[in-house]
């Protein structure tokens, strides 16, 4: 068996127990998911695959500015397996696998197979991609990471074979249908990308003309859905801007592009830890070492993605953890170029001092490597405070001990690897302890998943509910999923909840 067929096959044996092991063990994360596996179990009930229906009400916001693509997928995949927590959270864990490989693909295609395995590890073993908003719940975050690296090799291909842009408006299309609003990200990125690569501009009027006739038809449903809905198209836009520039109640508003990047720094450095901490350092080392022109313009593609990405989330007021998810698999790409590339040349006194001064804050961070459990109400923006840890000493001592290998390393001809794999090693376990460690919170079981299965088995024996009943967790939007179907369900005062009681279920209006 060939490297290019046993690296990533072995790559898809090490993701998939992480990403789908006990997938359907676990009650309800998030609202988020609740929403779309609704929608997607409705259209199935219904027969209406045109309507986004969520607890009784018609989602015109996110008919309007989203699209079914997705939960499409999700209803087929009902179908299928049928109602269950392994059919919510299985469309989005399968695309996440898929989405690791596609990450190897595309260093692959840039450097060789084992910087792809490397890279795909990385990805593997980052937190934020396994877990928040991401591969183990039922969002679709991973399938627009997915179309991003997917636009990204299609790109790229297009240019490098000379052929047509067709594979790669697709994956605009699939974004269009996706989050409408998404697809001005790799557009920003490959605007930018033909405005500083005189090589590529050639093929600028092709890119155009495929786009003249293929966009539209990824408009096809927001122009049907706008003809239905023209009506509603002021509220919509209203609460558009509002989230985007405005400001908005919650997380939405209250801080500028400032305060959003340190935001989102903060809680990379949680979700992402310890790979974030290399991300500059891999970044610069890969394109300062790309040998090729055709390397160096590749890689500064990946790199412009990255940039649109950021930009575009720090440029509107509405923030949420997860919305860099879809850069987490192409900065996992740069990792895994600069770790193999370490394996092979002796790194300079620069690319030494960036890893020193990566690792050493590393190690005096303090987080919850083991004991975060990603499975309870809203963890996803839960993230625990930042500390230093107690011996940052432990920082100063490895900055010496590098300092000390370099100077080995310059004067003895130490080899590259002797450096790059305890560097490596460090990473994957450390990421490795995160993504698994929660693992063993797989049967989780939520205060309202209980409470749902007491009222229900009432229910089916006859048994009189007496009402108020008291719900005792968290999230309006997990609390409709549960029981707006069959109870009228109320937000207790700020008093209330203080005391731990968040909602009140009371008899529906007008019976069942």
């Amino acid at each position: 068996m060939t490297e290019r067929v046993a690296l990533p096959a072995a790559l898809a044996v090490l993701c998939m127990p992480i990403i789908l092991y006990g997938i359907g063990s676990y009650s309800l994360v998030n609202g988020d998911e609740g929403i779309y596996h609704y929608m997607a179990r409705h259209m199935v009930e219904s027969g209406n695959w045109f309507r986004l229906e969520f607890t009784g009400e018609q989602r015109v916001y996110d008919t309007l500015t989203h699209a079914p693509l997705y939960l499409w997928a999700k209803a087929v995949v009902i179908l299928v397996f049928g109602d269950s927590y392994l059919s919510m959270r299985l469309l989005s864990a399968s695309l996440g696998v898929v989405s690791v490989l596609a990450t190897y693909r595309l260093v692959d295609h840039l450097a060789n197979p084992r910087a792809a395995f490397i890279a795909g590890l990385v990805q593997s073993t980052t937190f934020a991609f396994v877990y928040l908003h991401a591969a183990r719940t039922g969002e679709m975050e991973t399938a627009i990471a997915l179309a991003f690296t997917l636009a990204v090799i299609s790109f790229l291909r297009a240019l490098d074979s000379g052929k047509g842009f067709g594979a790669h408006h697709l994956c605009l299309i699939a974004l269009m249908n996706l989050k409408l609003a998404l697809v001005a990200i790799p557009i920003l990125a490959e605007a930018a990308y033909f405005a500083i690569q005189p090589a590529a501009r050639a093929r600028l009027r092709d890119w155009v003309k495929t786009a003249c006739w293929m966009i539209p038809l990824g408009l096809a449903w927001h122009g049907y859905q706008l003809f239905v809905h023209f009506d509603e198209l002021g509220s919509v836009t209203r609460e558009l801007l509002g989230q985007s520039w405005g400001a908005t109640p919650g997380r939405a508003g209250g801080i500028g592009p400032v305060g959003r990047a340190g935001y989102y720094a903060r809680e990379l450095v949680f979700s992402a830890y310890p790979h974030v901490l290399f991300y500059p350092w891999a970044l610069g080392s890969v394109l300062a070492g790309a040998r090729h022109d055709d390397d160096r313009r590749g890689w500064t593609l990946v790199a412009l993605f990255i940039a649109s990405v950021c930009l575009f989330f720090l440029s509107i007021t509405i923030h949420q953890p997860w919305y860099l998810l879809p850069a987490i698999p192409l900065a996992a790409a740069f990792m895994g170029a600069a770790l193999e590339r370490l394996t092979r040349e002796r790194p300079g006194p620069v690319a030494l001092g960036s890893i020193a001064v990566a690792a050493a804050v590393a190690m005096s961070v303090r987080l919850p490597l083991i004991d975060f459990d990603p499975f309870v109400e809203r963890a996803a923006v839960a993230t625990p405070p930042l500390a230093w840890s107690g011996f940052p000493a432990l920082g100063v001592m490895l900055l010496v001990a590098l300092a000390a290998a370099a100077v080995v390393a310059h004067f003895r001809a130490l080899r590259p690897v002797t450096i790059a794999a305890p560097l490596i090693v460090g990473l994957l376990a450390v990421g490795g302890i995160r993504v698994v460690a929660p693992l063993r919170f797989v049967h989780h079981e939520s205060e309202m998943e209980r409470l749902h299965s007491q009222l229900e088995s009432a229910r089916l024996a006859g048994k009189r509910i007496g009402y108020p009943v008291v719900v005792r967790e968290n999230g309006m939007l997990k609390a409709r999923y549960f029981f707006a179907d069959e109870f009228d369900v109320h937000r207790l005062s700020r008093e209330r909840r203080a005391r731990g009681e968040y909602f009140e279920l009371r008899e529906k209006r007008g019976g069942r």
